[in-house]
């Protein structure tokens, strides 16, 4: 799909054959140029082939050449987003069976030794292209936030993101704590949540009770509005309501009770 494709292939035979390094390719010939989400199907072909390739080679893990700037363009999207403050983290060093050796690197670093050693930088050209939201935080939101920091962003953002790890870790606790509590008393199953027992709890450990519930069942991630909305619902005097979630599913109230059902049409 793009005129490099092939030149970029070449150059990572040749390397591999340089270090003696196994080299392997495959085509996503399914993939078509202007197709929409054609990005994300990409990527998800890519992981599904590296997965496949890492297990019949026998191999431990993938690594990924991300690096800081990409960090910092992961975390900056997340929260244009609207993800959860709990949510509010980068990629991690490792999320079996992916690796991430380069993430406190950045790009210009990465650069100035390939520059040194007098080995090649290839980037894809695509990375130009203002079509992409990505693209556009990286060449206008970016440089703008670096120079309002002081050149401080990417330090600004771990702090932020190691907050946010922390919350994140005390909030999974706290559900656990909950869940157990209601499973020993018999008063929750996975297909109904009571209100009386989402009361037990505070209101933000309340979002991720809902959440989850939602999620475990349904595999769709509401935005935080959308929560937002449920729990506006919960709170009026009408105890029978219906909230539609997605084309696919909605929530009910019916008394005391939160049930999921699919909608009718899908």
């Amino acid at each position: 799909m793009r005129p490099e494709a092939q030149q970029e292939q070449d150059f990572v035979e040749s390397l591999a054959k340089l270090h003696k390094i196994p080299f392997h390719y495959k085509t996503a010939k399914h993939l078509k140029h202007g197709q929409p989400g054609l990005q994300e199907s990409a990527r998800n072909w890519r992981i599904e082939e590296s997965c496949l390739l890492l297990e019949s080679l026998g191999g431990g893990c993938i690594a990924t050449g991300h690096h800081a700037d990409d960090q910092t363009e992961t975390f900056l999207l997340k929260w244009l987003r609207g993800s959860h403050i709990s949510n509010l983290q980068g990629m991690r060093w490792k999320n079996t069976p992916f690796i991430r050796p380069l993430l406190n690197c950045s790009k210009l670093e990465l650069q100035v030794f390939l520059k040194n050693n007098n080995l090649t930088w290839m980037e894809d050209s695509s990375n130009q292209s203002n079509a992409y939201l990505r693209n556009r935080v990286r060449l206008e939101l970016v440089p703008l936030l670096e120079e309002l920091s002081r050149q401080g962003l990417q330090s600004r953002i771990s702090d932020m993101s190691g907050q946010s790890q922390l919350l994140r870790e005390w909030l999974d606790s706290q559900y656990e704590k909950w869940r157990l509590h209601c499973q020993n008393n018999k008063s929750e199953s996975p297909e109904v949540l009571s209100l009386t027992d989402l009361e037990k709890a505070n209101d933000l450990l309340q979002q991720e009770i809902m959440h989850n519930f939602i999620n475990s069942q349904t595999e769709l991630k509401l935005s935080y509005a959308k929560l937002q909305n449920i729990f506006e619902l919960i709170l009026t005097d009408n105890n029978n309501w219906q909230l539609r979630l997605s084309k696919k599913w909605s929530i009910f109230r019916s008394v005391n009770n939160l049930e999921l059902h699919l909608n009718s049409e899908s």
